[in-house]
Parts: structure tokens; sequence; C-alpha cells
């Protein structure tokens, strides 16, 4: 059949048909675009607050819990937090800016404090950190070097997925070939030789090797389970990567702040005595600073939650209406239009004389709309392949004249929105018979409440032209020339 086109559409074909026939499956295909739509636009909002708040826990050495990068329903916005590494372990940050205001407190009561007050303290202190400075170090390269194996890990497992992915892609194309091979009844596909009618295996194997190969079926399976499996490694390897990150710029902010310390007492232990303690100021302003970036976090982390769950309540809304829209798009009207159209369109063959196959072979498709033969496979298994494919070059002329007038038919008797308009350039092609064209022009004249409009030679014979419109009532218009041509300008009046 030829194909009704509209460009820049997706299943533009279909789309036509079920605009034509007024079919409800229209409307809700149109709903499930406009969904479509609005999933991308929640999709893209909610991967760009993600970021930003991944980007702000990064700032803080934290990580978010509770959060997915895609689009989830949550209940409870409470479950969404961030926490940060601190000291080789995770907290909360409520608790953290707890302790930092516990020390900024131990601190205030050192005030006034000079360096000459501070020396033995400081002297202690100094030992104590240059050995947790190469503890820490010792840490922080030993985690670099497990994070670079774990990286060269996931390059493995993504290097395994793209094979599996490649080895899925052959065996479905190999299962389509076979499925394309039963549809045309083909001895190859039944795994016969055409000559001999030996079995053919689908195995290099030697003929002596007593082994029974996995079918095509049960290969994709198999790579299909390892794709999902491979895919949980890949995922939880780069959460690992991730976490193991965070601790590395934990170990990077402490390994900073534990150098500053040092030089800051070195520096005190060389200043005069009576002096206040740089050292101990400076820790007073580093954790007035962290109190205040981890306060201003903890507000915008808030503000985010209120935005991320007002975005999944949009969420919950889109699924709920995707899952209203799934199933069986047809309406008990859609398919007694279905129906109509394939009891006009099968009348008509029969009227205009079709021949190429027997009539309880031809269906109307439900996926495409269009005509169809429908087989089964030695499985028992139906299927059908377009009616194109199995009809003579007249027979086909003969299934174009059927289809367009019983679609046109079915929307006129059932509320559709064809235009009630048929327009044909030439349709007596392949040799059609006069009487199967006469059956034609008889069908177009009967349709009183439409209009048809047939561009026809009759093969330049007044007797064919006779006997294809004996006894049919019809407007004839003759020509002798071109039917569209310029019109001339009219002369300008000259004064």
């Amino acid at each position: 059949m030829t194909k009704p086109l509209l460009c820049g559409v997706k299943n533009s074909e279909e789309r036509v048909i079920e605009f034509l026939l007024n079919l409800n499956v229209f409307k809700n295909e149109q709903k499930k675009i406009a969904l479509n739509i609005d999933k991308k636009v929640l999709q893209d909002k909610w991967q760009f607050l993600f970021t930003e708040i991944k980007k702000l826990s990064e700032k803080g050495n934290a990580e978010i819990v509770g959060l997915s990068d895609q689009p989830t329903i949550i209940n409870n916005a409470g479950e969404i937090y961030v926490r940060v590494f601190r000291n080789e372990r995770f907290i909360l940050i409520p608790d953290l800016i707890n302790e930092l205001e516990n020390e900024q407190l131990s601190l205030g009561l050192q005030s006034g404090t000079t360096v000459g007050e501070n020396v033995e303290y400081n002297q202690v202190r100094l030992g104590s950190l240059q050995d947790n400075l190469t503890r820490l170090n010792y840490r922080y390269e030993q985690l670099e070097s497990e994070t670079l194996f774990e990286k060269e890990k996931l390059k493995q497992y993504i290097h395994q997925r793209k094979s599996i992915e490649e080895d899925l892609s052959k065996n479905k194309s190999a299962q389509k070939m076979l499925k394309l091979g039963g549809d045309i009844q083909s001895p190859i596909a039944s795994q016969l030789c055409p000559t001999c009618g030996q079995d053919i295996k689908d195995s290099l194997l030697p003929a002596s090797v007593n082994q029974v190969p996995m079918q095509i079926e049960d290969n994709i399976n198999f790579l299909a389970s390892q794709l999902k499996m491979i895919e949980l490694f890949i995922s939880g390897q780069r959460k690992k990567i991730a976490e193991q990150e965070t601790q590395i710029n934990d170990y990077k902010n402490r390994l900073a702040f534990v150098r500053q310390q040092i030089r800051s007492i070195k520096k005190d232990l060389v200043t005069d005595d009576r002096l206040p303690s740089e050292e101990l100021i400076e820790r007073k302003i580093n954790l007035r600073k962290l109190i205040t970036f981890y306060g201003d976090m903890l507000e915008d982390v808030a503000e985010m939650r209120v935005r991320i769950k007002r975005l999944s309540n949009e969420w919950e809304k889109i699924k709920t209406t995707e899952s209203e829209l799934k199933g069986d798009f047809f309406s008990s009207l859609d398919c007694e239009k279905l129906d109509r159209l394939q009891e006009y369109f099968l009348n008509l063959l029969s009227q205009f004389n079709y021949k190429s196959k027997d009539r309880g072979a031809i269906k109307i498709s439900t996926e495409k709309y269009l005509p169809v033969i429908e087989v089964k496979l030695p499985n028992e298994k139906p299927k059908s392949y377009d009616i194109r494919f199995d009809s003579s070059g007249s027979d086909l002329i003969r299934c174009m004249w059927a289809y367009y007038i019983a679609l046109m038919s079915t929307s006129i008797q059932l509320g559709g929105n064809h235009p009630k308009l048929l327009m044909f350039d030439e349709p007596q092609q392949q040799s059609a018979s006069t009487s199967d064209f006469h059956e034609f022009l008889k069908s177009l004249a009967s349709k009183k409440d439409a209009q048809s409009i047939v561009f026809a030679s009759f093969q330049n014979s007044q007797a064919d032209f006779d006997a294809a419109t004996n006894g049919l009532d019809f407007n004839k218009i003759e020509g002798t020339g071109k039917f569209i041509y310029k019109i001339s300008e009219p002369s300008a009046d000259v004064n």
C-alpha cells in the first residue's frame, strides 16, 4: 500500500489514519506526546537541581543522601540530607555545627593567652600534629592508590558492557533474520537445507562433539541478564569511587589544615613570649568561618529540599497519568471503526476481483492500520506482513482502490474527520480490467455524501470510456489540452 506522508511527525502514517477515523487512540497519543514533553522538562529541572546540590555539598566535603540523579517519588523530604566526612567519619551538618561551636567555646576560654604561657602546650601539640600529618599523608596516598585501582576496574566493567551490548545486538539481528525467514516460509529459517533437506546446525562445532549449543533466544536472555548484572557493577563501582573521592577531599583539607597549624605553632615558638598566640587566633577565625559556612549550607539544603519535594509531587502526577495511558489504547468505538474498515475493505476487494490472496488471510493491522497478510509460523504464533509483498501489480492497484474508499466510508458512517473528498490520478494502472475499473467507478458514484474526482485517459479509447462508465451518475469534464495553465494578466487600460 502507498503510505500517506506527513513530514516532521513521528509515526506520521499512523497519525494520519487515526485522525481521519477520529480514533480515541489519536487523542491518547496526543496526551502521551504532551506527557513525554512534560517528563523531559521535569527531568531537566531535576538534573539541574541535583547538580546544584552536588556542587554545594562538594564545597563542604559532603555528600547527598536519599536523593537520586533521576526523578523519583519522595514521600518524606526529611529523608534527604547532606552529611560531612570529617575526622574519618560521616557527621550530619547540625551535629557538626554543635561540635565546632563547642571547640569555639573552648578556645574562647583561652583568650589573652600569650606565646610564653603556651610554649609547653605548643611543643606537645607540635609533636602530635607532626605525627598526625605523617599518618594522614600515608592514608591519603593509600586512598589515592585504591581509588586509582577502582577507576581501572570501572573501565574494565565499561569495556565488558560494550562487548556484551555488541553481542546482544548481533544475536537480536540474527533472531530478526530468522523471523523474517519464517515470514517468507524459507527452509533455511526452519534450519533445513533447501537442497538435501538435512538439518542445518547453527554451530561450528564438529559433528563428533555431542553438545547442544544455546539457541539464539537463550543467548539473548543470557546476554540481557549479563548486561543487567554489569550495569549494577558499574553503578556500585561509581558510587564507591564517589565515596572514596569524598574521603580524599577530606584528607586534602585536613592535611592543609594540619600543615597550617604546624606553621603557626612553629611561628609562635620563635615569637616574642609577651605577644598573643597567633595560632590560637587563626584557629578561632577558621572555626568562625566553618560555623558560618555550614550554617549557610544547612539553610540552602532546606530550601533545595522544598524544591525537590515540589518536583517530586509533579513527577508523581506524571507517573499517575502515564499509568492511566498504558495498556489498550483502543476504545470500544475504535475497535468498531477498525472492524468496519476491515469489513468494507474485504467486501470491496471481492467487488474489484482481487485474487492474489484468500480473503481469510487479509486483515487490517491494529498497529499501522494498513492491509496485511496474516500467517502462522511453525510454532503456531501468528505473523503478519505487508500485503504489497504478496499481491500482483494489478491486485495492488485494486487494494489501493478498496482501502481509500473503505477509509472514507468508515469515517462518514462512524463520525470520522475525513474531508469526504477522494482524488485519483490514472487509477487504472497495471492493466486492471475495464470491468473491474467499472466496479471501482460504480463504488465512487454510490457515495452521494462525498465527492470523487478521477483523472483518467481510458487508454484514449471511447469504447473503454463507455464500458467503464456505463450506467453511472457522474459529471464529465473533457479536456483537449492542459487542465492547469497560467492565467494571462488582463491588459491595463490606456487613457
